[in-house]
């Protein structure tokens, strides 16, 4: 490939983009030890209602503008749920409190919340293991919920009934197929979806995903072959 000004910047891009994906993907999963909290939320689309583009331009502003303020770092990320596109952010090592004021500021349903859990290591009797420093064995992973906001009260949140809190996060390579209901990390042409850059936290349970569009050229490619 000849190297020329526009495939330079487009092999920045994708290394930016690569290594965006890499920390999100090691934050989620707990392996960032700066990280001991997260929080995932959106101020686009108040309570799963699509609203014009323009107010939810305004409405990602004004959180990342809430979220400087309280001086809590956050990762842009994009997401499609109920089949509405919005903008979301990662916010890192956020209280609680403050995840309860900033969705009732943004009129947000809910926030999914993971926090840093230690799982020891355990033999086949079930007894601890320990590791080559004698300290007792086992792996650090984010555990998540997905919060409600208690409406009915001035202040609070629940979790949901219907989801079951999960440490397992989900990339693309098992997202194949599915098309709704999961964030990615943004990139590439404007509303685009870069390809291997989905994420799901499945606290509904693992989705059931439909066929690739490989699958479905396969197919047809198959029955107008048998037609003939």
């Amino acid at each position: 490939m000849r190297l020329t000004t526009k495939n330079l910047k487009g092999l920045i891009i994708e290394v930016l983009e690569e290594g965006k994906k890499e920390r999100i993907m090691s934050i989620l999963r707990g392996q960032d030890e700066s990280v001991k909290s997260v929080a995932i939320m959106s101020g686009q689309n108040p309570m799963a209602q699509s609203v014009a583009p323009s107010v939810n331009d305004k409405l990602q502003q004004d959180l990342e503008g809430a979220l400087k303020a309280l001086n809590y770092e956050f990762i842009r990320i994009g997401g499609i749920f109920g089949g509405h596109s919005e903008k979301s952010v990662i916010i890192l090592n956020p209280k609680l409190e403050d995840m309860d004021e900033l969705n009732r500021a943004f009129g947000q349903w809910g926030f999914v919340y993971g926090k840093k859990a230690f799982t020891p290591s355990r033999g086949e009797a079930g007894e601890l293991q320990q590791d080559e420093e004698g300290m007792i064995a086992g792996e650090e992973a984010m555990e998540y919920q997905m919060y409600e906001i208690n409406y009915g009260e001035e202040r609070g949140y629940q979790s949901d009934e219907y989801s079951s809190p999960t440490s397992k996060v989900m990339g693309s390579d098992e997202l194949e197929g599915v098309d709704d209901n999961f964030s990615y990390v943004p990139g590439g042409s404007a509303g685009a979806i870069p390809k291997g850059n989905k994420i799901l936290i499945p606290l509904y349970g693992e989705p059931e995903p439909g066929m690739s569009d490989a699958a479905i050229d396969k197919i047809l490619a198959d029955l107008d072959s048998y037609s003939r």
